[in-house]
């Protein structure tokens, strides 16, 4: 009986800590949604282009070099799912499911690649100079994907994309990959 009690409490005790990492988990993916929501709204209209400059990319590659692929996956996915629930998500993206037409639509689709490629560095414990190549590969497929949008959805050529769609947005987007950046590389030391 006592070997019976014994055997059955690291069973126990294995089912509290995965349930314990699932609500963890669970709570980061909705922390980064509601979090890209937030930085949605800290924007800045620029007159020569339909995409506002904004907070996302700073926002969006931490939630994959936190919580990791999946639940990186899951925080973005949650919040495109809130910005369909017409909750006003997208800083120029329509509400509901018109948001696929909208000129910023490729960006949105990029938030939830740059969230795997930083969950997947994350994953795999890449090393500082592998987690800003990872960075940096995030921000790339953000652009490439608002590049792809605006191409489609506003019949943009490829160097007009680019030079409305990406040029504009590199001297602030490297400051925020470099912020990016600082926050994993701190949040690593300190976990150390």
């Amino acid at each position: 009986m006592e070997a019976d009690r014994r055997h059955e409490m690291p069973v126990q005790a294995a089912s509290i800590d995965r349930t314990e990492t699932f609500l963890f988990n669970l709570f980061g993916a909705l922390f980064f949604a509601l979090l890209t929501v937030l930085s949605a709204q800290i924007r800045i209209p620029l007159p020569f282009t339909p995409i506002p400059m904004t907070l996302q990319t700073f926002v969006v590659p931490l939630a994959g070099g936190f919580l990791g692929l999946r639940w990186g996956i899951a925080s973005m996915l949650l919040y495109l799912l809130f910005g369909l629930l017409d909750v006003h998500a997208f800083a120029a993206a329509s509400r509901g499911a018109q948001f696929v037409f909208a000129p910023s639509a490729g960006y949105l689709v990029g938030f939830v690649i740059a969230a795997a490629i930083m969950g997947w560095a994350r994953d795999h414990k890449f090393g500082n100079t592998a987690l800003f190549v990872a960075l940096i590969a995030s921000n790339v497929g953000i652009f490439i994907c608002g590049m792809i949008g605006l191409m489609i959805n506003v019949s943009m050529s490829l160097s007009e994309s680019w030079y409305r769609g990406v040029a504009p947005f590199l001297p602030g987007g490297a400051l925020k990959l470099a912020a990016s950046y600082l926050v994993l590389t701190s949040y690593r030391l300190m976990r150390r």
